[in-house]
C-alpha cells in the first residue's frame, strides 16, 4: 500500500478519534455567551477531558500526524488550550488586557488554533485539508511560545510571592518574640510554614533565587513587594468578586475576610483578651461556614455581620470620630440593603477594603498609645 495513502489513513482515524473524546462538543470560545450556572458544569467537564491519559494520548497522536516540528508535540498542551479560551482569567486574560501582552496575544492565538484544528476536523477534502494543517503548523508554533514565555513568567512570579510570604511569617514571627519567648508549639507551627515555602521553592528551582534575595534582603524585598504585591492583591479581590458573582453565590470568600477583622481587633486589644472572645463568639465563623455550605446565607446574615462590625469599630475607635463613623455604619448598611444582586460583590469588596484601612489606621494609633509609659506598664501587669 501506498506510503502517502497509508498516512493519509492513520491521520483521517486519529482526526475522528480526536472529535469524538468529545472536546468540541462541551467548547466555547466565547464564555460572555454562557450562563454562570453553567459555568462550573462546563469547567469540570473541560478539566476531566483534558486530565484523561487516553485523550492525552489521542491529542499526542493527532499532533503527530499534523505538526511538522515533533520537538513542540504536546497533546496536554493541546488540551489546554480549550480551557484557557473558555476560561481566560486562567491566564489573567481580561477584556482589558493590553494588546501588546504575552496574555492577550496567548488567548488570541490559543482560539484561532482551536478554530483551525476544528475545521480540519470537518474537512473532507484532503487537499483544502494539507492547506489548513500548514496554517495549524504556524498557529501552534505561536502559541507554544507565547505559552511557554507566559509559563517563564508565571513561575518567576509564583517565585516572587513565595519569597514575600517567607518574609511575612519572618515578620510574623519577629513581632510575636517581641518582649516575650515563644513556646515550642508556636516555634514548630512557624517551621512548618517555613518548610512548606521552602519546598515549593525547590520544586519551582527558585532556592537561587531566595538565597540571592536573602543576600540583598531589604533592597531586593521592598522592590517585590510593590510589584507583586499589588497584583496578588489585585487577583486576590478579583477572585472574591468572582465568587460572589456566581450563580449561586459562592460567600465562602469572605470567612478570611471576617477572620482579618478579628486579627486586627485582637491586635488592638491584647491586653482585653475577654473582649476579643466575646467577639470571635459573636461572629462566629464555624456557624457562618456552616450556613454558607447549606446555602442558608442571605443578605440580611451580611447586613447583621456587617452591622457588628462596625458597632465594634466605632467603640474602639477615639470619640473624636464617633460622629463621622456613625454617619459611615448608616450610609453602608443603606448600601447593604439597597445594592442589587449584580453589584453586591462591588459593595462587599469596597467594604472590606476600607474597613482594612480603617483598622490599620486604628491599629498604627494603638501601638503609638502602647508605647506611653503608664499605659505600657498597664499591658506588662495585664499579660503577667
Amino acid at each position: 500500500m501506498d506510503s502517502y495513502f497509508c498516512r493519509k489513513l492513520v491521520k483521517d482515524f486519529r482526526l475522528r478519534k480526536f472529535k469524538n473524546i468529545g472536546i468540541f462538543d462541551i467548547y466555547s470560545s466565547e464564555k460572555s455567551s454562557e450562563s454562570q450556572e453553567n459555568a462550573i458544569p462546563k469547567y469540570n467537564l473541560l478539566h476531566k477531558t483534558l486530565i484523561d491519559k487516553g485523550n492525552i494520548q489521542v491529542a499526542d497522536n493527532l499532533l503527530s500526524s499534523l505538526l511538522d516540528n515533533q520537538d513542540n508535540k504536546d497533546g496536554r498542551f493541546l488540551l489546554s488550550l480549550f480551557m484557557f479560551t473558555t476560561f481566560p482569567e486562567m491566564i489573567n486574560y481580561t477584556s482589558e488586557s493590553n494588546k501588546d501582552s504575552i496574555e492577550y496575544n496567548l488567548f488570541l492565538y490559543a482560539k484561532k488554533l482551536i478554530r483551525q484544528l476544528e475545521k480540519i476536523v470537518e474537512c473532507e477534502n484532503n487537499f483544502y485539508r494539507n492547506v489548513l494543517i500548514l496554517r495549524f503548523n504556524y498557529l501552534y508554533t505561536v502559541t507554544n511560545t507565547l505559552f511557554t514565555e507566559f509559563k517563564k513568567r508565571d513561575r518567576l512570579g509564583l517565585i516572587e510571592g513565595l519569597i514575600v510570604s517567607y518574609s511575612e511569617v519572618e515578620k510574623f514571627e519577629e513581632t510575636l518574640q517581641e518582649g516575650k519567648e515563644l513556646d515550642s508549639v508556636t516555634l514548630q507551627h512557624i517551621k512548618i510554614e517555613k518548610d512548606k515555602i521552602m519546598k515549593r521553592l525547590r520544586q519551582l528551582k527558585g532556592v537561587e533565587m531566595f538565597n540571592q534575595v536573602r543576600e540583598r534582603k531589604e533592597l531586593i524585598i521592598e522592590r517585590i513587594n510593590n510589584t507583586v504585591k499589588a497584583n496578588m492583591e489585585k487577583a486576590y479581590w478579583d477572585s472574591i468578586k468572582n465568587n460572589i458573582d456566581a450563580s449561586p453565590p459562592n460567600y465562602h470568600s469572605i470567612i478570611p475576610l471576617l477572620q482579618q477583622i478579628i486579627v486586627y481587633i485582637d491586635t488592638i486589644l491584647e491586653y482585653n483578651k475577654k473582649y476579643v472572645e466575646e467577639v470571635i463568639e459573636t461572629i462566629d465563623l464555624e456557624f457562618l461556614k456552616q450556613k454558607i455550605e447549606n446555602g442558608d446565607i442571605n443578605k440580611f446574615d451580611i447586613h447583621d455581620i456587617i452591622e457588628y462590625i462596625l458597632d465594634t469599630f466605632i467603640e474602639l475607635e477615639p470619640r473624636i470620630r464617633t460622629e463621622s463613623n456613625k454617619k459611615f455604619k448608616v450610609e453602608t448598611l443603606e448600601r447593604v440593603m439597597s445594592s442589587h444582586e449584580k453589584d453586591f460583590s462591588t459593595f462587599i469588596i469596597d467594604f472590606f477594603k476600607s474597613m482594612f484601612s480603617k483598622f490599620e489606621n486604628l491599629v498604627t494609633e494603638s501601638n503609638e498609645y502602647k508605647k506611653m509609659p503608664l499605659i505600657s506598664d498597664i499591658i506588662k501587669q495585664k499579660r503577667a
